[in-house]
């Protein structure tokens, strides 16, 4: 993702960008869906997420620019995203419910085909907000308040990472059946997009800093909630809702952050740095986190140990993000 997102940076070209993304992402899934020769199909996969990764970061960044001092309203616009979600899910599991596994693979080229109708209609270049720096890339990776921010994405993918893997297996040992297990997953979509349309009334009333330290707070209550209440369908159903509102809480607002902070000439390798932190370097690591607790203690006490991580999040943040 940021190899790709720093070629965006580099040429400037915002169209037919998305475009070859959109070309390799194509290439990977038909790769997985024509073949059984495992080799192919890990190409595919690299391609597949090669293709698909910086798309989103790419559109955020666009989306702030554009939007200039109105960038407030980011949020409306990114609450799409949960919806897009939910509706996929629930598409794709109809699909393999009255075909097989594969037509999702048909479903996706579908949805790709969509795309290439919404990317054509971009503009070709990318758009700097006025004043454009000169800047270089050495200069985002010293940049105090980019460090100080990827720090803060770490500890949020870090502790996110046993809510999106081990919640779903302690649901399971515990006895709940796939319907209210599905249900809970879900509602998580559901505190997200809702939070999304009320995160631009919220921020007009917080800072940045602010909206940071209570999405790390919500994840405390999240950890909390199963914890407390792992016997309770409606206390995992209560946890994951706030579990969904942190996220809107901490993705608008580090977005805007880097849009309105950081030099612009690579705002998005940022962007792409900030998705690599929250979906990827922080899920990874903490996956290793909580495996390894599971190991050797249990499930549950696996979540006992990883809520150190959210509060490791608000001290943090208290302490170096400056008020902004």
């Amino acid at each position: 993702m940021l190899f790709n997102n720093f070629l965006v940076d580099t040429f400037k070209i915002f169209k037919y960008s998305l475009l070859t993304f959109l070309l390799i992402n194509l290439i990977g899934i038909l790769l997985i869906k024509n073949t059984e020769n495992f080799p192919t199909i890990m190409v595919g996969i690299f391609l597949l997420g090669f293709g698909i990764a910086p798309a989103s970061t790419i559109v955020d960044e666009q989306l702030t620019c554009r939007l200039g001092d109105l960038s407030g309203n980011y949020s409306y616009f990114r609450s799409a995203g949960p919806i897009g979600f939910l509706v996929a899910s629930i598409v794709a599991g109809q699909c393999i419910k009255q075909y097989s596994i594969t037509a999702i693979f048909s479903l996706h080229i579908a949805i790709l085909l969509i795309l290439l109708g919404i990317y054509l209609s971009f503009p070709k270049t990318i758009a700097r907000l006025p004043h454009p720096d000169k800047s270089k890339l050495s200069d985002l990776l010293a940049n105090k308040t980019f460090l100080i921010l990827m720090v803060c994405l770490l500890l949020w993918g870090l502790a996110e990472s046993g809510f999106t893997q081990f919640l779903a297996l302690l649901m399971n040992n515990y006895g709940y059946n796939s319907v209210q297990i599905s249900i809970i997953m879900a509602i998580g979509t559901a505190g997200e997009f809702i939070t999304f349309l009320f995160i631009t009334k919220i921020s007009n009333k917080l800072t940045y800093k602010q909206l940071i330290i209570w999405s790390f707070c919500f994840q405390i209550f999240h950890y909390f909630m199963i914890i407390m209440g792992y016997s309770s369908f409606t206390m995992l159903f209560l946890g994951k809702f706030i579990g969904g509102a942190a996220f809107a809480f901490v993705w608008p607002a580090t977005t805007i952050l880097i849009m309105k902070k950081l030099p612009n000439t690579y705002a998005t390798s940022a962007q792409g740095a900030k998705a690599i932190m929250i979906d990827g370097i922080g899920p990874i690591l903490g996956f290793q986190i909580f495996g390894l607790s599971y190991q050797y203690f249990s499930l549950h006490t696996a979540f006992r140990i990883l809520i150190i991580i959210p509060i490791l999040g608000v001290v943090y943040s208290l302490i170096f993000l400056k008020k902004t």
